[in-house]
């Protein structure tokens, strides 16, 4: 098993495996995407990272409905 880079870092996102980037994102909330956007916006620091994607999720428009869902009729 491996260590959750989470909890033991110096303040910076490592996304050198793939179980790390998968960690990120739980710990974010968000996707693949997001934090690559994030970190491409304002770095690798966790904390940067961490405020903007909660600034974007928060502005995000609400995901259309499915076509034929029960939202559509």
């Amino acid at each position: 098993m491996h260590d959750d880079p989470t909890t033991d870092f110096n303040g910076l996102i490592s996304i050198a495996h793939y179980p790390e980037i998968r960690d990120w994102c739980i710990r974010f909330g968000c996707t693949e995407i997001q934090l690559a956007e994030a970190i491409a916006t304002v770095g690798y620091s966790s904390e940067s990272v961490e405020k903007f994607l909660a600034n974007e999720i928060d502005r995000a428009p609400p995901e259309a409905p499915v076509p034929g869902s029960a939202d559509q009729q």
